[in-house]
């Protein structure tokens, strides 16, 4: 333990603190990225495949750091057919007549794994907090 003298204690204070924030914004952002990584990872094996093409949709999905000014942020899309994600998630019009005639039918892959991701990352953060960094 160090001995501190009383003008030196509130400087000292400030630099625990600050290492104290430091490690757990670290920690934060580790767990943020591993769960971009878990969520891109189960989309990608939830995603639809057509019969008889190769599994080109599920293959384009990709995580990008989109971090700034310290705040970590990560986004899950899919590089090769960015369009599609949201036409398969929800369904979409056909050409043939609009939604009045039909429409094709949703294959929700996306919001399962991103809420089951949102789960595991603030299970982490708590365990984070709580334990100190």
């Amino acid at each position: 333990m160090e001995k501190i003298n009383i003008p030196e204690l509130s400087a000292t204070i400030e630099r625990e603190l600050a290492m104290y924030s430091a490690k757990i914004q670290a920690e934060i952002e580790k767990a943020a990225k591993d769960a971009a990584s878990k969520i891109k990872k189960d989309v990608a094996a939830a995603a639809p495949v057509r019969r008889g093409r190769s599994r080109g949709y599920s293959k384009g999905f990709t995580v990008t750091d989109e971090s700034t000014f310290g705040v970590a942020s990560f986004k899950v899309w899919n590089k090769r057919t960015p369009w599609l994600p949201h036409l398969l998630e929800y369904g979409h019009a056909i050409r043939v007549g609009g939604r009045s005639y039909g429409q094709t039918r949703a294959f929700p892959h996306m919001k399962p794994a991103e809420e089951a991701g949102i789960q595991e990352f603030e299970k982490k953060v708590e365990q984070i907090i709580e334990g100190g960094g």
